[in-house]
């Protein structure tokens, strides 16, 4: 089963992923961790779920820190290395039968078929279980995007399936 955490920005998306993870005592994958300086959000980290090992995922425009960036979305540089990283240990767990697989997040790179689009098409055509993060507002656009028929919602902070 496909299993969508779904919420607004700052809603506990993440936070419920790794609830969820926790909970299961079985499968991986990655949430990305919320770096924050002060008040204002510095860029986010790619955290592997079952060892917490972090590799910087997204940073402020300029503070790449000598990272190749692959895409850029408004203030944010999405760097190379981490989402090659990413992409190549969630295939490495797909082609293993892990299950279930944990992803966060599927976003508005993905929704114009960039970022972690393919790896996204990977995970909902694999045969494991999976629970994959998205925002309320885009959920609409996902489900249409990826074809997804077949799914359950989890809201945000909420332990309940809808």
């Amino acid at each position: 089963m496909k299993t969508i955490v779904t919420g607004k920005i700052n809603s506990g998306k993440t936070r419920t992923l790794r609830a969820l993870h926790a909970n299961a005592s079985e499968g991986d994958g990655f949430a990305a961790v919320k770096w924050m300086e002060g008040s204002v959000v510095k860029g986010f980290d790619a955290m592997r779920l079952s060892t917490e090992e972090t590799y910087p995922l997204i940073r402020r425009k300029g503070d790449e820190g000598g990272d190749t960036v692959a895409h850029t979305l408004g203030p944010y540089s999405f760097l190379r290395p981490a989402m090659e990283r990413v992409e190549k240990e969630m295939d490495a767990l797909i082609d293993s039968g892990v299950s279930p697989l944990f992803f966060d997040e599927a976003g508005l790179l993905e929704m114009e078929g960039k970022g972690f689009d393919g790896l996204i098409r990977r995970i909902l055509a694999a045969s494991a279980d999976a629970f994959l993060v998205v925002r309320r507002d885009l959920l609409e656009a996902f489900l249409k995007r990826y074809d997804v028929d077949e799914y359950r919602v989890i809201k945000a902070g909420e332990a309940t399936w809808t």
